[in-house]
């Protein structure tokens, strides 16, 4: 018998799975060491493409966001893109990026909250921009099954390297897959796919040419 855990990296650095045995110290280090980055956002769905006239195409996909005032950059979106073509309805999405600054945007704020503030931030440049039908909005840094939205290999002193150790198995019978054992190039849902199929190579004692 054996397992493949594909548990976020936020959730194996939050302590909160128990595995009996132990993970190895080599494992435990590479858990503690790589770090957890956020990004959430804020979807909001409109009526109509209100917003078409200002591309002559609708292949534009990013709006630019800029405080006006300093003071205000502490919550503002760091960017909103219009995903209508990816949708297929009239959708912007405001993203969050950063811990400290998505903590400050989100923590103690109600959904409602957040979609005004996004409102507020759309309406400097487009005034007449009508309320949301509907809005969904993300808090992967506090959801249990997450812990987070990325692996993050920039901290400082950390060598990508120690990735590599994700990709160890556990008494041969734990494997590791996810974004985060992808250490040649973290963070992607295409990551994780790709490492799904390492972990299962190695599972079975395949080709681990598929591997980093």
């Amino acid at each position: 018998r054996a397992c493949v855990s594909t548990l976020p990296l936020g959730v194996l650095k939050h302590g909160t799975i128990e595995f009996t045995p132990p993970l190895s110290v080599r494992k435990r280090e590479a858990i503690d060491r790589v770090g957890v980055g956020v990004v959430n956002r804020a979807s909001l769905l409109f009526a109509s493409n209100f917003w078409s006239h200002l591309h002559a195409s609708n292949l534009s996909e990013l709006f630019i966001m800029l405080a006006d005032e300093p003071l205000q950059r502490t919550c503002m979106q760091s960017v909103i893109f219009d995903v209508s073509r990816i949708n297929g309805a009239p959708v912007l999405s405001a993203i969050y990026a950063g811990a400290q600054h998505t903590r400050a945007c989100f923590d103690g704020l109600s959904d409602t909250q957040i979609v005004d503030s996004v409102m507020r931030s759309l309406r400097r440049f487009l005034p007449a921009a009508p309320t949301p039908l509907d809005a969904v909005v993300t808090r992967w840094h506090d959801d249990a099954f997450a812990r987070g939205a990325y692996s993050s290999y920039t901290r400082r002193g950390v060598n990508p390297s120690i990735g590599a150790r994700f990709l160890e198995s556990e008494q041969t019978t734990l494997f590791f897959a996810g974004e985060h054992t992808w250490y040649t190039e973290p963070g992607y849902v295409h990551s994780a796919w790709y490492s799904g199929h390492c972990a299962a190579r190695r599972l079975l004692g395949g080709d681990e040419a598929v591997c980093p």
